[in-house]
């Protein structure tokens, strides 16, 4: 995938690594079999007078909301305690959505793992390889672990507090705005009864934003969750990457 993923790997597995057991040893990030190799463009700072999130932020939200459509791609990283090893699984995928209420995703991951969630006029299709119970589909389904979907990825990026100033990055040669922000959780629970339980199991979330400074649609957004488990906390990264804004999208329901 592009922007983020491989220094968001290494911060990763070391944060969590420090937060374990003593005598746990940590293991080289398992690729997933169906994740094609990748190049990460390099980020880097680039000094600029700062500016006030909030304007920039409500600005973007609202580019968003009014888009026709538009299109994404998924990166997730899950990493978690396993047989006393700290490992990572990769999940990589693509999504669309078409107003007013159309979005779909699919996400695989390693021993050909399957999620894949479409949702229309207020119905919503789930399926998900592992076997997991699909009864209570929502679309906060669909994700590495709970509170990591795209549709709650998406929430998180539109119910932004603790905004910090603005300064920029450079992608490629382009230079982008950027922030970081904490989503209220609050506000990201209340969306419905499946987000409600999801984000139980949430300890804290933590987001940045990359916007492009011509259409100020988001270019790139970057969200970690972190979930406490009994061997020590999970965490899983989601990049959101934009692309084909106001372009034709089909979504359909399986039948």
């Amino acid at each position: 995938m592009r922007l983020w993923l491989a220094g968001a790997v290494v911060w990763l597995m070391a944060t969590l690594a420090a937060g374990c057991a003593s005598g746990g040893s940590v293991a080289s990030l398992t690729p997933s079999p169906t994740a094609a190799p990748t190049t990460i463009p390099k980020q880097e700072a680039t000094p600029a007078p700062t500016r006030a999130a909030g304007s920039v932020l409500s600005e973007t939200i609202e580019k968003l909301d009014q888009a026709q459509s538009y299109q994404f791609e998924v990166s997730a990283v899950l990493m978690s305690m396993f047989e006393g090893r700290l490992r990572g699984w990769e999940y990589k995928g693509a999504g669309a959505f078409a107003r007013p209420d159309k979005i779909q995703w699919t996400l695989q991951g390693q021993s050909d793992v399957h999620l894949r969630v479409a949702s229309s006029g207020g119905n919503i299709y789930c399926e998900d390889s592992r076997g997991a119970n699909t009864r209570d589909c929502s679309l906060a389904f669909g994700g590495p672990r709970p509170g990591s979907s795209p549709f709650t990825v998406l929430a998180y990026l539109k119910n932004a507090v603790q905004n910090q100033d603005v300064d920029e990055r450079s992608v490629e040669g382009v230079i982008y705005d950027h922030f970081a922000f904490s989503p209220s959780l609050q506000k990201v629970s209340s969306l419905d009864s499946g987000h409600l339980r999801a984000l139980s199991a949430v300890k804290s979330v933590t987001g940045e934003v990359l916007i492009d400074k011509s259409t100020k649609l988001p270019f790139q957004e970057r969200v970690t969750v972190t979930l406490p488990s009994p061997t020590g906390d999970e965490t899983v990264q989601v990049i959101l990457s934009f692309s084909k804004f106001n372009e034709p999208v089909e979504i359909r329901l399986p039948r």
